[in-house]
């Protein structure tokens, strides 16, 4: 699990994640490996769920408060669509799966079990 200046609980980035309607987030290599230094950046591929598309302002200000939660070191989002136009789709090959939500099981719906 990629460690950070300051460790969240799965509890809090999964209520960081439920609160922007992230899917999946996963931390590029940059971080996995010795180049990771104190003035590095967390650059991280964020996947939203179905239907949400977050605005430019709403992307900066996950990004603000994903670097509060992992001890104030600077973080950038990057979206699929972002890889797409940006950087090379085989960075996707390298990212570790930092959260990823649970899928419901039958019966449950996103909020918990059905009624």
């Amino acid at each position: 699990m990629t460690q950070f200046d300051q460790q969240p609980s799965k509890k809090q980035i999964a209520e960081f994640s439920r609160k922007y309607r992230i899917r999946k987030i996963s931390v590029l290599k940059a971080i996995l490996v010795d180049m990771f230094g104190p003035s590095t950046d967390l650059n991280a591929i964020v996947e939203f769920e179905s239907g949400c598309v977050p605005g430019f302002l709403a992307l900066a200000r996950m990004e603000r408060e994903f670097s509060n939660l992992v001890g104030g070191r600077k973080a950038g989002f990057l979206t699929l669509e972002d890889l797409d136009r940006y950087a090379p789709r085989d960075v996707l090959g390298s990212a570790e799966v930092y959260y990823e939500a649970r899928r419901p099981q039958a019966g449950e719906t996103h909020l918990g079990r059905g009624r």
